[in-house]
């Protein structure tokens, strides 16, 4: 229930005399958060917003930086790869840039080989054994640039004999390695912000929590596709028999009995909901509140079925 101020709250504090300590401590009674916290500070507030920021502007850098030097490095690598060179300089660019091309076309496959693991659609969890894989996968550039570097750092005529491919290799494996490390720094540094938010303000910022619900809501039209049921008392366990297995006769978000009043919504899974109640859920995930469905996902497998069947 929210804190609503009363007349005596919002009431104009009264003029100090004179002589009376100006310094004296009055409570804002009116504006004093429900858990008795104190709001943020403005400078961690701006730490923040600026760390996050600055986290945004590394993730498109991240993405974009590597891949813009790709077309460059395909055109070194087919102009001066038939040139001498005492170390497999040709073949370690040549299995880069496959590695590059071909890895988010064939992570999924990877998976499947190695893991044994497939995803049956895009909500299921995966095990352990992938997020390790996964980890190595992220790694995996780094062992591959520590190779370059030992592979210059045994050459002794290629930086004569080509020399474009052996300096691109020797400037790209050092790119590669600050821009992975720094990539690394500054997610350490905007988690340890992050941290030192959530402990002075027990929650996540409201910016940030309104990205994470958008990114987990289902879609406006999801609660149109879930079916409307007619309110009835019989259709309700008896909350005095513990054995009586009909559905309980209270919402799972709001706890409050059903009746005539309030619309009642019955999910693909089965389990009964308020409409307001659900409606305000699903504008914050998309799975069901008691068994955890996507429901986004089955009221669109329920309305592809039904267009079939009367096309047919």
């Amino acid at each position: 229930m929210d804190y609503a101020a009363s007349a005596a709250d919002i009431e104009a504090p009264a003029l100090l005399p004179q002589g009376t300590n100006s310094t004296q401590e009055v409570p804002l009674t009116g504006q004093t958060r429900r858990d008795g916290a104190r709001e943020p500070r403005t400078a961690t507030r701006v730490a923040v917003s600026l760390a996050a920021l600055c986290g945004c502007c590394t993730a498109v850098f991240c993405i974009l930086a590597p891949l813009a030097w790709i077309p460059f490095a395909f055109i070194v690598w087919a102009e001066h790869s038939k040139e001498p060179c005492d170390q497999p300089l040709p073949a370690w660019l040549e299995s880069y840039l496959l590695f590059s091309l071909l890895m988010p076309y064939c992570k999924t496959a990877l998976m499947r080989v190695f893991c044994g693991w497939s995803p049956e659609s895009d909500s299921d969890p995966p095990p352990r054994r992938v997020k390790n894989f996964s980890h190595f996968l992220e790694v995996l550039p780094v062992i591959w640039m520590l190779i370059a570097r030992h592979l210059i750092d045994r050459s002794s005529t290629c930086k004569k004999t080509s020399s474009t491919l052996f300096h691109f290799v020797d400037w790209y494996s050092w790119f590669m390695l600050i821009f992975i490390s720094l990539r690394f720094v500054v997610a350490a540094i905007g988690l340890m912000l992050l941290q030192v938010w959530i402990s002075r303000n027990g929650d996540l910022p409201e910016w940030m929590q309104n990205i994470l619900q958008k990114a987990n809501a289902a879609s406006p039209d999801t609660i149109t596709k879930i079916e409307t049921v007619t309110y009835d008392a019989s259709f309700f366990a008896d909350p005095s028999d513990p054995n009586d297995e009909r559905p309980a006769g209270e919402c799972c978000i709001c706890l409050q009995a059903y009746d005539e009043e309030l619309q009642i919504k019955r999910t693909q899974c089965g389990h009964l909901v308020h409409t307001a109640c659900l409606e305000e859920w699903l504008r914050r995930a998309r799975t069901c509140p008691t068994c955890r469905k996507d429901l986004e996902e089955a009221a669109n497998e329920e309305a592809s079925e039904s267009t079939e069947l009367n096309v047919v």
